[in-house]
């Protein structure tokens, strides 16, 4: 148990690196971590939601029926997972706020980037609509 949650805690800390608007380490204690975490989190299900409203608006009426349907899957496959880490967490005293938070921060930024990538064409370059 003490291996996954300190394999938990370095995927956390590895991965803070990967939103690039939000540098959550720098802050001065846990309480700030975890703010900053949520705050991360919150912009990229903005990010998330945006992203996906444009394609619906954009891609034709079969790929709008896979898109909903993977993305179904994967909002299923997230809160399993966010549950998966919450019970992990759950006996890491402080620590597992930060851990849960970055977690949850990362899965979704993670899932923007995914979305976005399905988007680049041939040409390499993702349409004007995907911002």
């Amino acid at each position: 148990m003490e291996k996954l949650i300190m394999l938990l805690a370095f995927i956390s800390i590895s991965n803070l690196a990967y939103s690039a608007n939000m540098d959550c380490s720098k802050k001065a204690n846990t309480l700030e971590i975890v703010s900053c975490h949520q705050s991360r989190y919150v912009e990229a299900d903005k990010k998330l939601n945006s992203v996906y409203s444009a394609a619906m608006k954009n891609i034709d009426e079969n790929q709008k029926k896979a898109l909903k349907q993977s993305q179904l899957a994967w909002l299923k496959f997230r809160d399993s997972n966010f549950t998966f880490v919450i019970e992990m967490n759950k006996d890491s005293g402080s620590f597992a706020n930060v851990a849960i938070s970055e977690f949850k921060a990362t899965f979704v930024e993670k899932r923007v980037a995914e979305l976005k990538d399905l988007f680049v064409g041939p040409s390499g370059q993702a349409p004007d609509w995907v911002k």
